[in-house]
């Protein structure tokens, strides 16, 4: 989760920049359901390969990825009716160096911090 939170943090001002649009709710919604790829995709793969053998047993073991893929869909449907309009629409090379400035002031004051909290002890 901190992987998956910190690359979005990182990639999100150049998603901006390059696309002049970001969504806020992007966020939220990937935190939402980024956990299911992995099973959709094992429960999957065991799908297919159960299939060479029945397709009645496959369509039982099918039952959970397609939970899970009904679950992705819906989360993304809740979110996407109430905020589709909720983004930033213009970004230019300013914003996006302000941004990265910020996030590596944040980094460094977070390290030092840390740094300092160690040589207490």
């Amino acid at each position: 989760l901190c992987v998956t939170v910190a690359a979005q943090i990182m990639i999100a001002p150049i998603l901006a920049f390059y696309f002049n649009q970001f969504s806020f709710v992007g966020l939220l919604v990937n935190l939402l359901v980024l956990w299911t790829i992995p099973f959709i995709m094992i429960f999957g793969a065991i799908t297919l390969l159960v299939s060479l053998i029945s397709t009645t047993l496959a369509s039982i073991v099918l039952l959970l990825p397609n939970t899970l893929l009904n679950y992705f869909v819906a989360v993304v449907d809740l979110f996407n009716k109430p905020w589709a309009n909720s983004y930033i629409n213009s970004f230019d090379i300013w914003q996006l160096i302000g941004i990265y400035v910020l996030i590596l002031s944040l980094f460094l004051f977070v390290a030092h911090s840390k740094t300092l909290n160690e040589d207490e002890y």
